[in-house]
């Protein structure tokens, strides 16, 4: 009771913490069971959503970056997830990359559908 108590405080929520969280939370659990269950009829609504014309809105310079780092996950994620492939450990262990090996990771990588060529030049120019 005393938990119960405490926990309907603001003060008791200012600073809480998750194992605080999962403390309160295995202590009550047991109480579960005692709640009383009622039956519910269910509530049935008939209406529409009203949505106006689209109007599109062009922030400036806000997809490409966007883009971009989408695409640069997508790359690390496969990446990390093709550890074993000849060039991405001399990544993974800052080896110099020779012209082949940026070819190669270029084809596997476009192959895969990471990215497109646009988001390759991007990345050649961010890099020179």
């Amino acid at each position: 009771m005393e938990l119960i108590q405490e926990i309907q405080t603001d003060a008791w929520w200012e600073d809480v913490t998750v194992p605080m969280l999962e403390r309160a939370r295995k202590r009550l659990r047991a109480l579960v069971r005692l709640i009383e269950k009622i039956q519910r009829q269910p509530i049935y609504t008939d209406f529409e959503d009203e949505l106006g014309p689209e109007t599109l809105i062009e922030i400036p310079n806000f997809g490409s970056g966007s883009e971009f780092d989408r695409f640069r996950a997508k790359a690390r994620q496969f990446l990390l997830a093709h550890k074993d492939h000849l060039t991405i450990p001399k990544l993974r262990f800052k080896q110099p990359l020779t012209t082949t090996d940026l070819d190669e990771l270029e084809r596997i990588l476009l192959n895969s559908g990471v990215g497109t060529p646009e988001h390759w030049e991007h990345a050649k120019q961010a890099r020179a």
